[in-house]
Parts: structure tokens; sequence; C-alpha cells
């Protein structure tokens, strides 16, 4: 798999921004109050849609209510001062319920809130301390909040929206952070996926490690004879490269949460047979767990569900591969829900409300950028991320696999992804790993590959390097001003553009991501004409396998703290000593020694045949001595391991 991207769409969260006080009157019994109008609600899609007029009254939907908590700012100062190792609040964490008090939604607050939706006629449940669902008939919620939902026509597909602004009353506006639900536009899932990588397991050719095989039978690259691109690395050779091994540490004593739509039927099956396979350590009872918050129904493996499932066999094999010894939490959510966004926030929320892991890996992003996404949603998802943060909780998200996303746009103009771009997140960027004979590191370059073909008559390659077919997500925010932990450190011709500045920047750390020197993991499969299940070895990469490799190295790190959870840790990274980090460049060999390797097949403009792939070319991203916004401050080494602590 080249590598893989999630878009999410289809976000209909809407903006509060009035602020009244509480109200106390019983909405069983209440007389009309003042009612305010929610702006921006209006999705713009409808202008270039059909209005097929008014939906059907009795039609039933779900809304979700998201509760505001109290008092954000001091939320945020508080998970700033036990984050920051400056601060003698350090690691002061408070536990799942005592943040709730101090910072989720007020309970007299909520059930105001609970009684006006129930007074309007809908059926309210509460899955959670952060939000309310509202299941009812349309009419009932056009009553509520005096709207008329219309069916749309757009691109052949049957939508609904809100014709104006939803309205609530005027006191409850401190109350509710937003809503979702109204706005039907389906979620956009894409998954960049060429089948089998070149240079997967499958191909006779390839190298067991980096450089293995001479490439003798292609033409000479750069002056010499390339290698084969990797069989795709296994978990004692990443163990080794970066550290693990030598620092005796496995994650052991630490729990790492993954959160995607869906769920594979029997991914325990598969961990076990891979690790089997490569001769490392199956799953021990109770080590893997999974929370679906989707349904019995086809909620969690049916058709939608199975365009997260390489994303989740990717994931899950990655932590266990890096971390061996670390619990694992799989959170499933469901894709039934047409806004994915809103299930993946309430995966993330039942994280943190039941404390379920001290680690989460996320290997999505929401379509749009991160100035594209709704201030509300943002909002939504950065409570989340500060409560972990109070609770100790870190959260890791993918850059994204398209450089710095200039490069197939509709606009041509660089952005990157949320939930990455969150000041409170750490954001994962990519490299290309060499890995010796003795699973010792060689070398590690940013990722960014570009791919060239065999001239017509085989004798060299068509313009090599070629065309960039994938690269580290990162650059700067045009949303997130820049957070304490980056100051003096990001220089400021990264952090400071048009937009003003200076602003966050991505990533913040890195690791392996390029499927050409990727993981290797494996999977029972069905054939698709039915029969015995076989399984499939394939190499796999992206910000996909960065990210689960940093989170299964928090672990280890959290270990060899006696456990002691490190929490949202971009301040301690940033403000480590030095040594702690491979400085990844994108010339380790030297500026004048191009890194390429041969490829047996390459799906390069539908080309079939021997392909070769440069490394270390990442669009206008460049790795670079110091931080950069390919790899941020680096790839973590075997010191990391066991000094992040000392990050003052």
């Amino acid at each position: 798999m080249l590598h893989k991207q999630r878009y999410i769409s289809g976000l209909a969260v809407l903006a509060l921004t009035a602020a009244a006080a509480g109200i106390g009157t019983t909405w069983a019994a209440a007389t009309p109050a003042p009612f305010r109008a929610m702006p921006g609600v209006v999705p713009d899609w409808t202008s270039q849609a059909t209005d097929l007029g008014a939906t059907g009254a009795e039609q039933q939907l779900t809304t979700t209510i998201y509760l505001a908590g109290q008092d954000a700012a001091d939320l945020a100062a508080y998970a700033r001062a036990v984050s920051d190792p400056r601060s003698p609040m350090f690691h002061h964490y408070l536990s799942a319920a005592q943040a709730r008090r101090r910072f989720g939604p007020d309970a007299a607050d909520t059930a105001e809130v609970e009684a006006w939706l129930k007074h309007a006629g809908l059926t309210v449940t509460s899955p959670d301390p952060q939000e309310l669902l509202a299941r009812g008939t349309v009419a009932a919620v056009d009553s509520a909040f005096a709207i008329q939902l219309h069916d749309y026509l757009l691109a052949g597909r049957r939508q609904r929206a809100p014709q104006s602004p939803p309205r609530i009353p005027a006191g409850l506006a401190s109350a509710v952070a937003g809503i979702s639900g109204l706005d039907t536009m389906s979620a956009t899932v894409q998954v960049d996926d060429l089948g089998g990588a070149p240079g997967s397991t499958n191909e006779p050719t390839c190298s067991d490690y980096f450089g293995q095989r001479p490439a003798s039978t292609v033409p000479a690259a750069y002056g010499e004879t390339p290698a084969w691109s990797g069989c795709g690395y296994t978990s004692a050779q990443m163990r080794g490269a970066y550290g693990l091994t030598a620092a005796g540490l496995d994650g052991t004593g630490s729990t790492v949460a993954i959160v995607l739509p869906g769920a594979v039927p029997d991914m325990r099956s598969d961990v076990d047979t891979l690790a089997q396979q490569q001769g490392g350590r199956p799953l021990r009872p109770g080590q893997y767990s999974e929370d679906l918050l989707c349904g019995a129904d086809d909620s969690c493996t049916g058709t939608k569900a199975n365009g997260f499932r390489s994303e989740e066999i990717l994931d899950v094999e990655a932590v266990h591969a890096i971390a061996p010894g670390a619990d694992i939490r799989y959170v499933g959510t469901s894709t039934a829900d047409p806004d994915t966004a809103a299930s993946l926030l309430t995966g993330l929320t039942d994280v943190v409300d039941r404390h379920l892991a001290d680690i989460v890996s996320g290997s999505w992003y929401l379509k749009g950028g991160d100035s594209g996404v709704p201030a509300d949603l943002v909002a939504q998802y950065e409570q989340v991320f500060e409560l972990g943060a109070v609770e100790g909780i870190g959260f890791c998200f993918g850059a994204g696999d398209a450089g710095d996303q200039s490069f197939g746009s509709a606009d041509h103009q660089p952005s990157v992804n949320f939930p990455a771009a969150d000041p409170w997140v750490t954001a994962v960027g990519g490299t290309s790993l060499a890995i010796g004979a003795h699973n010792d590191y060689e070398w590690e370059t940013g990722w960014g590959d570009k791919a060239a073909t065999l001239t017509a008559d085989g004798a060299g390659w068509n313009q090599a390097p070629g065309a960039f077919i994938g690269g580290s997500g990162g650059g700067r925010s045009t949303r997130f001003p820049q957070p304490f932990y980056q100051r003096g450190i990001v220089p400021a011709a990264l952090s400071t553009g048009a937009t003003g500045g200076p602003m966050r920047v991505l990533p913040d750390i890195a690791a392996d991501a390029d499927p050409f020197t990727g993981l290797r993991t494996g999977a029972w499969q069905t054939p698709a004409d039915g029969g015995s299940a076989v399984w499939k070895n394939s190499t796999n990469g992206g910000t996909s396998l960065a990210t689960p490799l940093i989170a299964g190295i928090q672990a280890a790190a959290q270990q060899a703290e006696h456990g002691v959870p490190l929490g949202f840790a971009n301040p301690a990274i940033y403000f480590s000593p030095a040594g702690l980090f491979h400085d990844v460049t994108d010339h380790p060999l030297g500026p004048d020694t191009p890194i390429a390797v041969a490829v047996p097949l390459a799906k390069v403009k539908n080309a079939q045949g021997p392909g070769l792939i440069t490394f270390g070319l990442d669009t206008s991203l460049h790795a670079v001595p110091g931080y950069d916004d390919v790899t941020g401050v680096g790839s973590p080494n075997a010191a990391y391991l066991r000094s992040l602590r000392h990050g003052r």
C-alpha cells in the first residue's frame, strides 16, 4: 500500500457565539423565551444543489448536541501546567472523574438542555458527559430549532440541510457548544491504495534489509547500481533501529488506544499470525481489547467499514510490532452515522471520559485542511484534547501523506491537516528509514518519494528522479497561532507567512513512513468469490505507519518512567536536551549523494515494469539540520526512551 489518507467531510456542527446566563425554569411548562440564531449553519453546498422541497415531516433523524464545559480558559491553563516540564504542576494529573467535575459540562445546565429538547418532542439520551443525542421526527426537530429542513439533489445524491440558521433558547447559549446531524452531506472516505505495494513481500527480488540485494537487471541510477526495495521491516528490525531492544523496553504497563470507524471481525488472529510468522510475541490474554461504539448492524463490519479495514490492521500491528508489551484498546466508531467526524469525536471522547488509554494513535484527518474545518467542531475536538492532557493522555495524529498538499489539490495551495495541526496534538511526520543487516539504524531521510520509469529501450530512466508520489505532510497552519513550546525553536521562516504569524508548524516528531522502507504487515483475507481465507503479507507506509510507531515508542518511554503517563508530550519533546533525536535531513549521505532503490513493479502514470524511487524529495518541504517541516525535531533515538522526563 503506497500511502493512505483519510478524508472526512460532511460536517454540520453549529457555532454558538452568544453567551447568556443559565435559566432556571422547567421546560415542560415554560413560556416562550428569547431565542438566539446560530450563524454559519446553512452549508455552502446548498447554493449549488437543486432544492427538492421540505423533508418529510415523519422521517426520523438523530442530532448530537455538544455540551460546553466549565471555564475553558482554566482548562487550557491547567492542561499547559501539567504538560510543561518547567512547571511545578508538571505531571500532576487529574483523574477522569476529577476532570469532569472541574471542567466538564455543568449538570444543571445539561438538565436544562435535556428538558428543552424533550419538551420539543425529542427522545434524549446521553452516551457520555460531553454530549446529548436527540432522536425524533423531522417535524419535532423543525419545531425545536425553528427551522425547516429541506432535501437537495447534489452530484446525483440526495442530501438534507436546514434552510436557515437554527435557533435555541438564549438562556442555553452558554451551555451548548454545537450541534451535528442536521446536514447529511455524507462523509467522504478515500484510501489511496495501489494494491500490493511495490517491493512487497510477494516479490522475490525484495531486500530483507536496506541495500541487501543489488538490482543488477535494471539500469544504473546516479552512477550506481541501486538495490531492490525492502520486503517490509519486521518487528525485530523496527525495535532494533529505534533502540527499544537495546533499552529492554517493550511498552509493558502502558495502553495505546486506536480510534477508527468500524472493526475488523478477528483482529487478534491477524496480529498473532503475523507475530508467529516473524518469530515475535503473540498477544497475551487481555492485551488486546475492543470498545465498539458501532451497533450490532453493519455499522461495525459492513461495506462502509471495509474502507478502514487495512488502516486498522496496520495501526494495531504497528503498535504491537514496536511495543509488543503494550496493551492495545481499539475503539470502533459507527459507520452508519453520515457525519463521520462526529462519530470519531465520540470515540475520542469515550477514551477520555473513561481514561481507556494513556496514548491515542489517530491515522485520519478531516477534509478541508486546518482552516476549512468549522470553528465550533475544532473547539469540540480541542476540548477533548485538553481534557486528555489534564488526565495524562497524549494524542498522536499523522501529518499526512501528500507533502504540502498543493500537489493534486483543487487550488494548488499548501495546507496542513486537522487534527494534526491542533496545538494540543503531537503531529507525526514521516521518514525513509535504512535498517542494516543486524537490525541497526543506518540513516533516515525526510520522506518524499519521486518515481521514474524505464525508458522505451530499457537503457535508462525517464526524467529521473521523476514524479512525486508521496511524502510527509507538514507546513504552517493558517488557523492556529504558534504554541508556547515552539517559540524560539521553529525558525521564523517556517512559522511566519502571508497570514501573519508566528503560527503553528507541523510536524512535531517523525518516524518511518516510506512504503519502500515500510513495515511488513499481514492479514487473513477472504477471496471475493468466496472460499477459504488466505494469508497475505504486504509492505505498508504513510504517516499511517509513523503515527502508531510513535505511539508505541511513547508507550515504551512511559514504561521507562515506571508507568507515569507522558501525557501531552510536545512541551517535553521541544524542551528536551540535545541528543535525544536523530536529526533527519534529506541528504544523510551527503548533498551530492542521491539515494534511490529499484522496485520490480512501478504503478506510476499507469506504467508497468521496473521503477526507480528516489528519496528525500518532499514537494516544497525540506528536511534540514535542526527543526524542519518534514520531520519536526527528528525521530526518537535510544536516549529518548529514558530521558524524556528531563525536558526542562
